[in-house]
């Protein structure tokens, strides 16, 4: 997520949607979980400066559970509706929030929330962000909920959200009048590629776009078990009641465990892969653009020919890095091709444990090596090819020959066969 750098010891929230989500059950959520209210009333004052707003909250039942419901009270309380910025385009939504004197982490994580969520209207009402009129998703509270939202993350140290399968409605309809759409919405749906759905036999909305673009700003889609420490667990409510299951969201709040599992010694890490099909880079471009990820952190990056639609040759453009990384290398995919859009999903890695040792050869050069060991054990040698073309060239021997001798003098770190029996 842009500008939210995962520390390593940064926080984690899982999502539970247990009832859906919306964005005031995540703003709720995240305040019953600890999050500062005066943070959250800050950012407001600042994005809506002479509206006189205050954030409430309340405990209620849904089903047999306890959870938090927001509500925002607009003074004076009676005499007109709502105060809404109207059916406004969604360009005057990102130049309110971008003029707004926020914190910068907080502005940027509002920003990279309406940004998504006008690329998904756009893509589905066919125009483009800047002109998406933004009907009910213009009003203060949305903006309100969005700028909460980041407040709230900011405050409790929030790196990442984990999430799971999102159960979403299907069978009925959202929106009123002449904005009638299916459910789920269109844009939800839009905004939630990538991530893992569970269609219900429930004709009501149970991911809203607001909280559908927080889920694609902020979150990564798991599946597999995590070693989490818990510190704090927030119960967001929604308005409905519904008889069949209890309309909350549980935020997780804690901080994930990087364990090697027991029956591997290897160290244990967790990368993302971030890769695009390319069809129209020069073979030099793509070089280029090979070379810039690396200069951003990428730890390694290939490129695989392949046969794409219409019969036209491209390739896979690949970069693996560590996840807190992620968000340079993608900002280096657009930057440095043409891509509009790539692919994103976490991997784990096993480690050896590496050190490197200078090894003096027979000549009197030095020559630095890479040393892997498991349990302790030597298990792999490679001389640095950087100091072995270093040594060939000052001294006009082959590389090969410089390679060897190194690699020779090497091996007598490794463990013999009569020590490993």
């Amino acid at each position: 997520m842009a500008d939210h750098d995962e520390r390593e010891d940064s926080r984690l929230a899982i999502l539970d949607p247990v009832g859906g989500a919306s964005g005031d059950m995540m703003l709720a959520a995240l305040l019953d979980a600890g999050a500062s209210a005066h943070a959250v009333m800050d950012a407001w004052r600042i994005v809506a400066p002479g509206t006189r707003v205050r954030l409430e909250t309340h405990d209620v039942q849904r089903g047999h559970l306890r959870g938090s419901q927001v509500f925002f009270r607009y003074d004076p309380p009676s005499g007109g509706p709502t105060p809404s910025v109207g059916h406004v385009r969604g360009r005057h939504v990102l130049e309110r929030i971008e003029g707004a004197a926020l914190p910068p982490r907080v502005g940027k994580l509002a920003i990279a929330v309406f940004e998504r969520l006008l690329l998904a209207e756009a893509a589905v009402h066919g125009t483009t962000p800047e002109n998406v009129a933004l009907h009910q998703l213009g009003e203060l509270d949305t903006i309100l909920d969005v700028v909460g939202v980041a407040a709230g993350l900011i405050d409790l140290d929030i790196g990442r959200i984990l999430v799971p399968p999102l159960p979403v409605g299907m069978g009925g309809l959202t929106g009123t009048g002449e904005h009638l759409l299916p459910l789920p919405a269109p844009a939800t749906l839009e905004l939630l590629k990538g991530f893992v759905l569970r269609p219900l036999s429930v004709q009501s909305e149970m991911i809203t776009p607001t909280a559908a673009a927080v889920i694609a700003a902020f979150g990564t889609p798991y599946a597999d078990p995590i070693d989490f420490v818990l510190e704090a667990v927030g119960v967001g409510a929604g308005a409905r009641d519904p008889s069949d299951r209890p309309n909350v969201l549980r935020l997780l709040v804690g901080r994930g465990v990087a364990l090697a599992p027991v029956t591997s010694p290897t160290r244990f890490r967790r990368l993302a892969v971030v890769e695009s099909n390319i069809d129209d880079l020069t073979p030099e471009l793509l070089a280029g653009a090979a070379d810039g990820l690396r200069a951003v952190g990428a730890l390694d990056v290939w490129i695989t020919p392949i046969v794409m639609k219409k019969g036209r040759p491209g390739y896979v453009l690949a970069a693996l890095c560590p996840v807190e990384l992620q968000e340079a290398v993608l900002d280096g995919f657009f930057d440095l091709t043409s891509t509009l859009g790539a692919r994103v999903h976490e991997v784990a890695r096993h480690e050896l444990d590496r050190r490197i040792e200078a090894m003096l050869l027979p000549s009197g050069e030095t020559v630095r090596v890479k040393i892997g060991e498991r349990n302790g054990k030597i298990l792999t040698i490679s001389p640095e090819h950087d100091d072995v073309m270093t040594v060939a060239r000052r001294t006009g021997r082959s590389a090969r020959h410089v390679f060897a001798e190194a690699n020779s003098a090497a091996q007598a770190l490794m463990p013999s066969r009569t020590e490993d029996s």
